[in-house]
């Protein structure tokens, strides 16, 4: 019988940051400061430390450590305080993640480590520039082997440098990833954040292929196992997913089985990078707090002339809102062809988007580069007929060529 983790109330996941609040050298007492200033007298009852995305944030034999990858020449002073910060305090035999376990204890907070399991921050880049870059993070390991990535034919281009979870060595190097970094401090647990970024199988495949991540969830849980029988007591993992079965199924997510299985202790729901956008509108709506709604909307009004709402459910915010006559100006939300982040189905959002009294606002059109140029801007223009569209966008080239469809589609041209 597993012993269940507390009732934490809030989780506070740091991403790393302070590290690079500090010059070089930074002392272990302003980086335990700058940690934990901000959850003093607070609700939160447990820390997730970041650490790392692509290289190591500790001294190891078997992976790059931050700094490797750039031979620890920078191109930005936040960039080396970040790293060279962290590389000193091992330098100097400083017990770097005991310091933050401790304070934590002192404060009444538990310390998970956090990994972020498919991170992608070469967004601009393609499988094939790998080999001739130079970029902090961009390890040897993915530019040696882009065959080991989900590629331009079977993902959105900015995620085509993702790892593809469906290649062995890929779950192999992610499994040493994390046995390390458990090993490194006496955390109270573990956090897979599959979320950051949640692109981690050929577009299409995610439910197919879900057992090649249930594999690697049963390979961690068999190492965080292990860690409680050495300590005697609990190692908790936790994971972070996204917030509908729906989303969890197309990326390949299988919770019935983690579930069943009790491949976790900790469930987390939360969007592809951050939270849900919208999340807190829908929440309020869906529980009946209009009150609060209205409340929230004064305070805005006094200080703006319009105020829009991001809505993520739109198939089941939308009307509340509108039976409850809240005073919006418009709506913010997802509309594309393919239906991707659109809650709870395509069908109930577009049915309440068209019927909306207020203008809606389209946000990803193109489903996260499934879905591009003129197809995109025709379908959130011509067939739902949203009053606007805004997209997002990684180089100048692309918002050239993507502003050029949507005004060719809109007759301005």
């Amino acid at each position: 019988m597993r012993t269940p983790p507390p009732s934490y109330g809030i989780i506070y996941n740091w991403d790393g940051a302070p590290h690079g609040y500090s010059a070089y050298p930074q002392s272990l007492a302003q980086f335990i400061d700058k940690v934990y200033a901000p959850l003093e007298d607070t609700q939160v009852g447990a820390l997730a430390w970041c650490m790392g995305l692509h290289e190591a944030t500790w001294p190891s034999e078997k992976l790059d450590m931050v700094g490797d990858s750039t031979d620890r020449r920078y191109n930005w002073a936040r960039e080396m305080h970040h790293n060279e910060n962290i590389r000193a305090f091992f330098e100097r035999g400083e017990d770097l993640y005991g310091a933050l376990i401790q304070r934590g204890k002192e404060q009444g907070i538990d310390t998970y480590a956090s990994l972020r399991l498919n991170d992608n921050h070469f967004w601009d880049l393609r499988p094939g520039d790998l080999a001739t870059t130079t970029r902090n993070e961009l390890t040897p390991l993915r530019k040696e082997h882009p065959e080991w990535l989900l590629g331009t034919e079977h993902a959105p281009d900015w995620t085509s440098t993702s790892w593809n979870l469906a290649v062995p060595e890929v779950r192999d190097h992610i499994l040493k990833l994390v046995g390390e970094a458990c090993q490194q401090a006496d955390w109270d647990g573990v956090e897979l954040d599959w979320q950051r970024h949640a692109f981690h199988l050929p577009d299409d495949h995610g439910h197919r292929l879900r057992y090649t991540i249930t594999d690697l969830m049963r390979a961690i849980r068999t190492t965080t196992d292990e860690i409680a029988a050495q300590r005697g007591r609990p190692f908790y993992l936790a994971v972070r997913i996204a917030t509908t079965f729906e989303s969890c199924t197309n990326i390949g997510y299988d919770i019935e089985t983690w579930t069943k299985e009790n491949l976790c202790d900790l469930i987390i729901s939360g969007g592809n990078s951050g939270t849900d956008p919208g999340a807190e509108i829908d929440l309020l709506a869906m529980t009946g707090r209009f009150d609060l709604i209205r409340e929230y909307l004064t305070f805005l009004r006094q200080r703006f002339n319009t105020v829009i709402t991001s809505v993520h459910h739109a198939g089941i915010t939308i009307p509340l809102l509108e039976a409850e006559n809240i005073p919006v100006d418009g709506y913010l939300t997802t509309v594309n062809a393919p239906g991707t982040f659109m809650f709870p189905t395509r069908e109930l959002a577009i049915d309440a988007i068209k019927n909306a009294t207020k203008p809606v606002i389209a946000i990803k059109p193109m489903a996260g580069g499934r879905f591009l140029g003129h197809q995109a801007f025709e379908y959130v223009f011509d067939e739902v007929g949203v009053q606007a569209s805004m997209f997002g966008m990684g180089t100048i080239d692309q918002v050239r060529e993507t502003t050029r469809a949507a005004r060719e589609v809109l007759g301005a041209a």
